[in-house]
């Protein structure tokens, strides 16, 4: 049976250019996603600010309380849900729908996932797969007797997802439209650097995962690869170490296995 669902329709701004959307909000300084402190040692002021090879102000900064490296000053909530509803793939990968290539790369991470949880101890059961774009991540789940629902906030995406026949829910991380305790596994491959509110969104998670339910969390490594002007970009808000992430799940009640 499928998870049962909670009506979720809000209001979004629509056909803005991206610039455009930069224009209609203002960053401000926010507070640390983990500590809530508001003391930063600011570490680079230049980054990718839109598509590939366009550069501007940026600021990465570390809490210098907890040691989350984030991207602030921030956007508001509202810039993010429009950016990821519209723009997202466009902007951040020069395509509207993801290609090929994409989702066969998606097909063989779910696959690798899946195996790693299994040997894990985890029973099958019902999958959530947050951040899911065009659901190829759950083809080998359902192909192994599992039974997968994915949540993205990007349409397009979506729309291919569910024409290729998948099971996905236009929906941000930080309101899920599922009842209560509903997952027997939550995988979450990249999406929480995606997130615009930590805090919600882990609190999400944790609503909807069953009593001993598991979450599998896959995080951008935070050794740099390549140009830091191109690591440190304007798609991703925060950025994790293993120390970071650790603190990160502890907060939100869960308990490290493996």
């Amino acid at each position: 049976m499928a998870p049962e669902l909670i009506p979720n329709s809000p209001k979004r701004l629509t056909k803005l250019s991206y610039s455009k959307l930069q224009q209609t909000f203002k960053r401000e300084i926010v507070s640390c996603d983990l500590c809530h402190g508001r003391d930063f040692e600011i570490i680079q002021k230049y980054g990718r600010i839109a598509e590939p090879g366009v550069y501007g102000d940026l600021t990465i900064s570390c809490c210098k309380t907890c040691g989350l490296t984030v991207q602030n000053p921030r956007y508001p909530d509202e810039f993010y849900k429009t950016y990821y509803e519209e723009m997202y793939r466009k902007v951040a990968f020069g395509d509207l729908v993801p290609s090929d290539e994409y989702v066969a790369q998606q097909k063989e991470r779910g696959r690798n996932v899946r195996l790693w949880v299994e040997k894990s101890g985890v029973p099958k059961g019902k999958l959530l797969d947050h951040g899911c774009a065009s659901g190829g991540t759950m083809v080998d789940w359902n192909q192994n007797g599992w039974k997968s629902v994915g949540i993205d906030p990007h349409k397009p995406s979506v729309d291919i997802g569910i024409k290729m026949g998948h099971d996905i829910r236009l929906a941000d991380g930080e309101l899920l439209p599922f009842k209560d305790k509903r997952f027997t596994c939550i995988i979450s491959l990249g999406s929480l650097e995606h997130c615009y509110n930590l805090g919600s969104a882990m609190g999400e998670i944790h609503r909807v995962l069953c009593k001993n339910g598991h979450l599998f969390i896959r995080w951008r490594s935070n050794k740099i690869f390549g140009s830091p002007i191109e690591y440190y970009n304007h798609n991703h808000y925060r950025f994790f170490t293993p120390e970071t992430l650790e603190k990160t799940v502890n907060i939100f009640g869960f308990k490290i296995l493996s």
